[in-house]
């Protein structure tokens, strides 16, 4: 089974999307904050992460993102950046980061398959 990391600060967001993958055939690991989330996907390397800009003080999600790149095991790992911040597509560019969905575009189920489409199922 295929681990997706959502990283989102949202409690509600994060149950949403985590019933969504699950119903899709995914093992999902949940992380709220920067820490958690490198601490996850260095313990379980996921197949995908979905990666929130916006997260509790501390770190953001270009942050994580830039932790990721400096770990060989962690570094190929599909990103997904999915955010409600439009503005900051550019510097998502500019990190080489692929993928960047506003949240409020597309429906858990649209982003769902987004995944499918990085990963397969």
């Amino acid at each position: 089974m295929k681990k997706v990391l959502v990283v989102d600060d949202d409690p509600d967001l994060q149950k949403i999307y985590s019933e969504k993958l699950t119903a899709s055939g995914y093992e999902t690991l949940l992380a709220p904050d920067a820490t958690q989330a490198l601490y996850l996907a260095k313990n379980n390397k996921p197949d995908l992460i979905l990666l929130d800009i916006m997260l509790p003080p501390g770190a953001n999600g270009f942050d994580v993102y830039e932790e990721l790149q400096k770990d060989d095991d962690l570094k190929n790992i599909p990103v997904i950046v999915f955010t409600n911040l439009d503005t900051e597509k550019d510097m998502a560019e500019q990190m080489g980061i692929k993928d960047y969905i506003i949240k409020a575009e597309l429906t858990p189920a649209q982003i769902v398959e987004r995944v499918k489409e990085k990963i397969g199922s």
